[in-house]
């Protein structure tokens, strides 16, 4: 297949143009799978770099959980629950939806949790979750950005 707005050649079948990102539907020949759903679009290589930033801002924020989980039943705090239901919740929007509403919510969440712990013991602490969640925002505005963009005009980003 030849991509019409680049020229370059691949096989049939992709969705896009591994070059330019024009859909298939914008080939030479006028043949292609159709526009793609949200879930092919957030698998595309051209959006590799974005959905690896929403994967790794999700599995910090497991790990931050898990780490939660161990020092909780150390401490003998069984409130530390809620604090894993709130970032493992938050976690799985964020890399399954890539809402980017989870990904404030987590940030305003450890802003507060960051500043708590300043307060409640002088010492700078929660501040995993803060970067994960900074992380969770960009890459989520990015794909949402992106998304929007592909319904808007068809074409995908260019690779980065």
């Amino acid at each position: 297949m030849q991509c019409s707005q680049c020229g370059t050649q691949y096989p049939d079948g992709a969705p896009a143009c591994p070059n330019c990102g024009a859909p298939a539907g914008q080939f030479a020949g006028g043949y292609g799978a159709g526009p793609m759903t949200k879930k092919e679009f957030y698998k595309h290589p051209n959006l590799k770099k974005t959905t690896a930033s929403i994967k790794s801002s999700a599995i910090i924020l497991y790990v931050c959980g898990a780490l939660s989980l161990v020092l909780g039943f150390i401490a003998g705090n069984m409130l530390v629950i809620l604090d894993i239901a709130i970032v493992v919740g938050f976690g799985l929007g964020i890399q399954l939806a890539q809402s980017r509403v989870c990904a404030l919510l987590i940030l305003a969440y450890s802003i507060f949790n960051t500043i708590f712990v300043y307060i409640t013991t002088g010492a700078f602490g929660g501040y995993l979750i803060l970067l994960a969640a900074i992380y969770a925002v960009i890459a989520t505005f990015q794909f949402q950005k992106a998304w929007k963009e592909y319904q808007k005009t068809g074409m995908l980003p260019l690779p980065k």
